[in-house]
């Protein structure tokens, strides 16, 4: 009942957007109450009320990149992916500047597979933003999307030297050395990839491969038992490879 609960809201919400039964809320209440009231439902994590707030919004403040911005933040967690892009493409037509408004667009395409486009939207968060590491790493999972390991690879290095805690950018680049066969390297990142993510099943998989392939037999054996503690299948099936 859940699941169908989780699929059918998502289409009612599309239906009655579309249809306009909302009421319209007049533009005299000014843009703080419209961001007030939204901050509060995005807090609460209401969505469905979030949406129909900020299409409330749109209608009474159509200019108001905020409103479209807002909308697109509460489609796309309802899943209403394609309705999202719209509202984000429509708030960066009302701000070209709006760093946000670029990242998320850049997710949505990312997500469905179009991955020049994601490239150059990411690209234009790093122009607004050149420290938000979040849109460097996408860029450089795009790059590998993309067959161009190269740029992943220079992409990732950077990260580790413009924000050395990010502990994703370093596992990524782990991967990509121990697939050139540059195993020392790729041992040194994902030792420290584990350091700032312990918890992370997928590294220490990646630590006791390399370890083993390098033949540091003890090493191997501290690295599956921690991956044991975290993911006793994904043990099991590294065990079960060797």
């Amino acid at each position: 009942m859940q699941m169908i609960k989780n699929k059918i809201l998502p289409l009612l919400l599309a239906i009655l957007l579309a249809s306009g039964d909302l009421p319209i809320t007049p533009a005299a209440a000014g843009t703080a109450d419209w961001e007030q009231r939204a901050a509060a439902l995005e807090a609460s994590q209401d969505w469905p009320e979030l949406l129909k707030h900020a299409f409330r919004w749109t209608r009474a403040t159509p200019a108001d990149y905020r409103a479209w911005f807002t909308m697109g933040q509460a489609q796309q967690q309802l899943h209403l992916h394609e309705q999202a892009e719209g509202s984000y493409r429509q708030a960066l037509r009302l701000n070209d500047g709006l760093t946000a408004g670029w990242f998320h667009l850049g997710v949505l395409l990312r997500e469905k597979g179009e991955y020049e486009e994601a490239a150059t939207a990411n690209l234009r968060v790093l122009e607004l933003a050149p420290e938000m590491t979040v849109a460097r790493y996408n860029l450089g999972v795009i790059h590998e999307r993309l067959k161009q390991p190269e740029q992943a690879l220079a992409t990732y290095r950077q990260i580790t030297k413009q924000d050395p805690e990010f502990a994703p950018a370093w596992h990524n680049l782990g991967a990509i050395l121990g697939n050139r066969g540059q195993l020392p390297e790729a041992i040194n990142a994902f030792r420290r990839a584990a350091e700032l993510a312990p918890d992370n099943p997928q590294t220490w998989l990646a630590l006791a491969t390399a370890y083993r392939a390098t033949g540091q037999d003890a090493e191997t054996e501290q690295a599956l038992e921690r991956l044991q503690q975290l993911d006793p299948e994904l043990a099991r099936e590294f065990t079960r490879k060797q």
